[in-house]
């Protein structure tokens, strides 16, 4: 019978611990483990976790000083014994039978890696969009690897359940945003079987502080800039090179994006020049992986280059209104 590790890092999610906790505790499939790393916490989660820890023995807690959740994972893939090993957020949950979907998956065949489909919504309860993977079944592997290079395909650790041995050969890093590419990258060029289950399982809970407000007004650049790095010290920067840039295109369209939210539209027309130019000088932003990227970016990257700066604003200003 198959062992799953599921690794938790927590900081100061008291509120939500409860549901998500329960949703690990209340699942039909039983022989589990959960690795919970409480990242230096200043309110009671760690108190909360204790006492978890002494009602289920499966529940195991460790804690360390504030470093960030992808610090937080690798240690806590230190700390597992399953021959699987899942992530999930503190303020996330999952479905009931989300571990006996995924034990089926590897019946007949031990997979790699299994991805997972996302619901997500606001703390109310409210759903606000998610992610199936259901297109991409039949792609291969080399072409997954391409697409979560470029961001068409989520990065998230927690829609992926890997093979223990697979996992202990990656890592997460010290990034604010993005810290999960690089693992799951790495995961990628390690596995074989790969399969999808084409289902909502996790549940992702909107965080009107999470880590996706982190990284001010141009929160892709670090990652961009590792991916890069990355690459060429595997000695393949000619193979992945436009979707290397196609990653930095959608990192400027973010970081234009976040000046029109904040300026009126001359401030932000002066750092729309600022970023392009920055950007420019890393990456080649016209070359890149056009077939694959998203629409957003092709239509972002035409208005660049004839400089309607005017559209790029009106129009974020508009996806502002609307979320």
């Amino acid at each position: 019978m198959l062992k799953y590790s599921i690794v938790m890092p927590i900081y100061n999610t008291s509120k939500k611990l409860n549901r998500s906790i329960g949703s690990i505790i209340n699942q039909t499939y039983k022989n589990w483990e959960l690795i919970a790393i409480d990242d230096g916490s200043t309110d009671d989660s760690l108190e909360i976790l204790k006492e978890y820890s002494k009602q289920d023995e499966r529940i195991k807690v460790f804690s360390q000083t504030n470093q960030g959740p992808g610090i937080a994972r690798n240690n806590g893939i230190k700390k597992c014994t399953g021959d699987y090993i899942a992530f999930i957020d503190s303020d996330d949950y999952y479905e009931l039978d989300f571990l006996e979907q995924v034990n089926e998956k590897n019946k007949n065949i031990n997979q790699d890696v299994i991805f997972i489909g996302d619901v997500k919504e606001y703390s109310n309860g409210k759903k606000f969009g998610g992610y199936i993977f259901e297109k991409y079944e039949k792609v291969n592997r080399e072409d997954l690897i391409r697409l979560q290079m470029m961001g068409t395909i989520p990065w998230g650790g927690v829609l992926k359940i890997v093979k223990s041995k697979i996992v202990r050969e990656c890592s997460y890093s010290n990034i604010k945003v993005g810290e999960e590419l690089i693992y799951s990258i790495s995961v990628l060029e390690k596995s074989h079987n790969i399969s999808f289950i084409n289902k909502a399982l996790y549940h992702y809970v909107h965080n009107e502080k999470g880590q996706h407000t982190l990284g001010g007004f141009d929160p892709w650049k670090e990652v961009a800039i590792e991916l890069k790095k990355y690459i060429i010290e595997k000695g393949e920067y000619d193979n992945y090179y436009k979707e290397i840039n196609s990653l930095a295109l959608k990192a400027l369209t973010i970081s234009l994006y976040r000046y029109s939210c904040k300026y009126n539209f001359f401030k932000a027309k002066r750092e729309y020049k600022k970023a392009i130019r920055k950007y420019t000088n890393e990456f080649d932003i016209y070359d890149i992986n056009y077939e694959k990227i998203d629409k957003t970016s092709k239509i972002i990257l035409a208005l660049i280059k004839w400089k309607f700066y005017i559209i790029i604003y009106c129009a974020s200003k508009v996806k502002k209104i609307g979320k």
